[in-house]
């Protein structure tokens, strides 16, 4: 975790407008004090919540913030969110979301971090009407989960990652290692262990019942077989609290990476380039500068799938998310829903994924976003094991700088043809 701890006596609190409870801005004491690595640039302050206005100001000056005020300010947002979603519903106040979050962190019984994160989600599901939680790709605030018994990859990490931060504090989430997993249209909370002298990599599936321990492997070897962006944490809930009104927000997300990368010692390849393109809709919680591919849209509950542990090569490549994977090999009478319809380019700034064969539940299709046509282009492929080799990219005329196609596409090797001989008899394919 890029932070530094700092004493302070001064400290004091900060009245919200429009709140009827008090979010801690100046850190109570040295254990709550930490400073950020990263240069947030904003517009024009004034525009933004009190909370983050001050926290943003105090970083701005070098100055400490309260570790427990950068956690309910997110939890603001979310709260912000599931009331704008839920206009007719009887919603609680943003002081009983406070204290449900406080509940969810009571002391664990276990001090393993997938066994803490079944224990959140049972507690979630328990929480005011019994009921065990269920899949639903709509479910994008942390507060889903308690009030609703719903969840998804990004309501998921985030309430994994506030209610730990609100259970042990900054210097115990520091002993952690913690990080955020970024892949192909999927986000799963993640930690590093040292083995030796390499770092490895272990997700945890808050899609999926029970544990979802994800093992990766040495980072240096699982960036190979599979793109991925991995962030340090506390950097991305400091990304994630102003993703909607930073001016340098690529930058802001790549010195997070790079910060990240250059901590646990891995090749960064995965930072965001010129073909990003930001989501300007606040409504959009589940968005971050992180998140590449498309993610999972459909309003439609479904039992979670259970995982105890598993190694990531053992699951699908397209995603570490069971719960959608066993759906669509459920039954065969069932219909699927309908694949995300892409309108804009801009939806979709990682112009890569795959997708299961329109007639072959087994077997994954490659597409390419084509910017003229709006519309997802198939990618003619050999298949070679879990490789995918392909002679061109059919979208590549469609956008100057076009995005180098990632694992597990390679193109194929240029073939020098023989030059032609009278004295050879072999026919050269040109």
């Amino acid at each position: 975790m890029a932070v530094v701890r700092h004493v302070l006596l001064l400290s004091f609190s900060l009245w919200l407008i429009g709140c009827t409870d008090k979010i801690q801005i100046a850190p109570r004491d040295a254990q709550d004090a930490v400073t950020s690595p990263l240069k947030l640039d904003l517009a024009n302050g004034l525009l933004l919540k009190e909370s983050k206005r001050k926290i943003a100001q105090r970083l701005a000056e070098g100055l400490p913030v309260s570790y427990t005020g950068v956690t309910d300010a997110l939890l603001e947002t979310h709260h912000e969110n599931w009331v704008a979603r839920h206009p007719k519903a009887r919603n609680p106040s943003f002081k009983n979301v406070l204290s449900t979050f406080h509940s969810l962190a009571s002391p664990f019984s276990s001090s393993e971090l997938p066994q803490i994160k079944e224990e959140i989600e049972t507690r979630a599901g328990d929480f005011v009407h019994p009921q065990t939680l269920v899949y639903n790709a709509r479910a994008i605030s942390a507060l889903d989960a308690p009030y609703d018994k719903r969840i998804q990859s990004y309501s998921g990490t985030l309430l994994f990652l506030m209610t730990l931060r609100q259970a042990l504090g900054a210097e115990g989430v520091a002993k952690q290692n913690l990080v955020v997993i970024f892949e192909s249209g999927h986000v799963l909370p993640g930690y590093f262990v040292k083995n030796g002298d390499q770092w490895e990599l272990n997700g945890i599936e808050t899609t999926v019942a029970g544990t979802g321990q994800i093992s990766y492997g040495p980072m240096n070897e699982a960036i190979k077989t599979r793109v991925l962006r991995v962030v340090d944490a506390d950097l991305f809930i400091l990304v994630d609290l102003y993703k909607f009104d930073a001016l340098n927000l690529k930058d802001l997300a790549n010195q997070a990476l790079t910060i990240t990368a250059e901590k646990y010692h891995f090749a960064l390849n995965t930072a965001l380039d010129s073909a990003f393109v930001r989501e300007v809709k606040a409504t959009q919680l589940d968005w971050t500068p992180f998140s590449f591919g498309s993610r999972d849209t459909r309003d439609q509950d479904r039992e979670r799938a259970p995982l105890t542990k598993a190694s990531r090569n053992e699951l699908p490549h397209v995603s570490p998310n069971m719960t959608i994977q066993h759906a669509k090999a459920a039954t065969s009478t069932e219909a699927e829903p309908a694949a995300p319809t892409i309108e804009k380019a801009t939806m979709n700034p990682y112009p890569f994924r795959q997708v299961q064969a329109p007639n072959s539940p087994n077997e994954l299709i490659s597409q390419c976003w084509d910017y003229v046509k709006q519309a997802w282009v198939d990618i003619p492929h050999r298949k070679e094991g879990e490789k995918f080799f392909i002679r061109f990219n059919p979208c590549a005329y469609s956008k100057e700088h076009y995005e180098p196609v990632p694992p597990p596409l390679f193109l194929e090797p240029v073939v020098t043809p023989a030059p032609y001989s009278i004295y050879s008899d072999e026919d050269w394919d040109y």
